[in-house]
């Protein structure tokens, strides 16, 4: 720890032993360079149900009865077995640290009992191994597989000193692991590895939208506040690569910074604040959303705000203005929660927190530039702390909470390469997350402002997130594709739309897919019918939900003009981009567009999610990539 605040912490698991919090401590990693098989500390066995490993190094898969035998504790009280509960991205690489930590039993559990042993094995290795560093005496037997229901291997997961919980893992709906989390046995994966690293700076990010593009943002600018090479910046956790893959490099490739991008998902648990202290914590927007899992909005937000559990003594918070009210008035007690008012209840959460992060919070907003320069104008109002970004102009000011009063700096976005307003309001999240990891008590010198405005210009959103397809071969049209198939809410895709008519491009939008349902079953695809209606071509519908949302856009159009808000309905989305596209080509030759500025796009942003017809939202983009470049071609 240094004058700036405390960094990432950790603390040895011991078995059996629990912090007065609930929550175990967790293993750490070596400081020593030498071999990579040597224990990182001494995880040793207490009963646990172990099946027979087989000779030659070959891992068995227990049988259910076989997960009931019982094995001795060791000698020296540390912990022997560690279970890893899904083997997605993040499970695969939690199995990996905990492997390379000295576990000497690492058990895996996933309900897809079609998983294939030597198979689960060989990815678990090629995460420890990493990229060209082999591992010759890799001893597979140290790894079990248990494929199936998880209430089957309850012996198996009650035997275990800790278990890792992947993001993807409803827990609270399985009783052994809901008992697990409550008796403080099971961590989420982001607090598992976040016990591993040390002395690397950290802003956390988290948000209904525009999460992640905040969180690539954040590297970005990290590196360049730090005047570092992008390769010494971390961008991960929920956002494409698992904080466990950081814990795994991190002796081979040491970094100085971190964003970590946090679902609620991986906050859900509550685990976080025990093993990591951050310098910024950013939530960017809140919506209701993923209520299927987290069964109330009050429960969504409370899992958000467990992001700000983790702020240092000097760290600073920022929120979404629109909660504001909610939250000076819930310290107040002057405002009573809502349960039906999104920003009402993430006010009320927040403020539950504490009074003393009254002075550490501050928000987010969109305004003119007078409201902007209000912060200077009444520098003795805290509550004009955070970032505005400008609605008439490409620019943001900033100032922090630790800051003296009136103290403020400036940013020029107009360089952004990514259009859109939204992308603004990211690269202003980003840049106050920045300053937050990096400053001390005041604005950043020239050296440092120079580097992050110059930085801005190379910012990229990850892929998928409003990302131009190609370029049209031999095109005289301005017909485009983007693919946005990040866009799993109604409020994405709403921002999209809006941000893109304010950059002047008509879209002939894709929507469909496996759609979120609110409380009262309907799929709130009306909100979409307005924007549509009077700056775009009509939709074009697809998918599980293709009809519905269809149909919810028909009841919401105004004046009743169905055939501005819907264009058709198709089962495929192949057969949907076909139409847009055909839809699109005949919107450039009309009078409206020939002869202006305006660019027509195909625009895939389907305000749900992609598992009625696809893996995920990237599989879904590379698929729309693949008809888009066809087309063009």
């Amino acid at each position: 720890m240094d004058a700036r605040g405390p960094r990432w912490t950790h603390a040895s698991l011991r078995s059996r032993r629990v912090a007065p919090d609930g929550v175990p401590h967790l293993p750490h990693r070596t400081h020593s360079s030498q071999a990579r098989n040597r224990p990182a500390c001494q995880l040793a066995p207490r009963a646990a149900g172990l099946a027979p490993r087989r000779s030659g190094g070959e891992c068995a898969t227990p049988s259910a009865e076989a997960a009931g035998a019982a094995a001795g504790e060791s000698a020296d009280g540390g912990v022997s077995v560690v279970g890893v509960v899904g083997l997605g991205a993040s499970g695969l690489a939690a199995a990996a640290l905990a492997y390379r930590s000295g576990a000497r039993e690492v058990r895996l559990f996933d309900t897809n009992v079609q998983l294939d042993v030597q198979d689960a094995v060989a990815r678990v290795r090629e995460y420890h191994e990493g990229e060209g560093q082999a591992d010759d005496e890799f001893d597979s037997g140290r790894i079990q597989l248990y494929a199936g229901p998880h209430d089957k291997y309850e012996d198996a997961l009650q035997g275990c000193d800790i278990v890792v919980l992947s993001p993807g893992v409803p827990y609270a709906r399985v009783p052994v692991l809901a008992q697990l989390v409550k008796s403080g046995r099971a961590v989420s994966e982001i607090a598992f590895a976040a016990n591993f690293l040390e002395d690397v700076r950290c802003a956390l990010i988290t948000g209904t939208n525009g999460k992640s593009t905040t969180t690539a943002f954040t590297a970005g600018l990290l590196a360049a506040a730090f005047d570092v090479p992008p390769n010494s910046v971390f961008a991960g956790g929920n956002l494409g690569t698992p904080l466990s893959k950081l814990a795994l490099q991190s002796e081979m490739s040491p970094c100085i910074a971190a964003a970590v991008e946090c679902s609620s998902y991986q906050l859900e648990p509550n685990d976080l604040a025990n093993v990591m202290q951050v310098d910024a914590a950013v939530l960017t927007t809140f919506t209701p959303d993923h209520l299927a899992r987290h069964g109330t909005l009050r429960a969504y937000a409370d899992a958000k705000v467990n992001a700000l559990r983790c702020l240092s003594p000097k760290g600073s918070v920022l929120l979404p203005g629109e909660c504001a009210d909610a939250f000076r008035g819930a310290l107040s007690n002057a405002i009573e929660s809502h349960d039906d008012d999104a920003f009402t209840v993430l006010g009320h959460a927040a403020a539950a927190l504490g009074d003393d992060m009254e002075s550490r919070v501050a928000f987010v907003r969109y305004g003119t530039d007078e409201i902007a320069a209000s912060i200077s104008a009444h520098e003795d109002d805290a509550t004009l702390c955070g970032a505005y970004v400008s609605t008439l102009t490409p620019r943001c000011r900033l100032r922090l909470p630790c800051w003296a009063a009136g103290a403020h700096v400036d940013f020029d976005l107009s360089t952004l390469p990514c259009v859109g307003v939204h992308n603004r309001f990211d690269a202003a999240c980003a840049l106050f997350a920045v300053l937050a990891t990096c400053s001390t008590n005041a604005p950043p010198d020239d050296a440092m402002y120079e580097r992050l405005a110059k930085a801005l210009a190379t910012l990229v959103p990850p892929p998928h997130r409003l990302q131009r397809v190609g370029t049209p071969a031999g095109e005289s049209m301005r017909v485009i594709f983007i693919d946005d198939s990040k866009a799993t809410n109604v409020e994405s895709t709403l921002a999209a739309l809006d941000s893109l008519a304010g950059d002047g491009v008509t879209c002939a939008c894709l929507l469909g897919g496996e759609a979120k349902r609110a409380a009262d079953g309907t799929l709130g695809m009306g909100a979409l019918a307005g924007t549509i209606h009077l700056r775009h071509l009509p939709a074009i519908c697809f998918g599980a939900d293709g009809a519905t949302i269809a149909s919810e856009l028909v009841d919401a159009a105004p004046q009743g003009d169905a055939t501005r808000v819907v264009g058709g309905v198709f089962s495929t989305m192949e057969e949907a981009v076909e139409a847009a596209y055909i839809a699109a080509c005949e919107a450039m030759g009309t009078s409206e567009t020939q002869g202006s500025d305006r660019t027509i796009a195909v625009l895939l942003s389907p305000a749900c999610a992609s598992f009625d017809a696809f893996d995920n939202f990237e599989h879904r983009g590379r698929e729309f990539k693949k008809v888009a470049t066809r087309l063009m071609s």
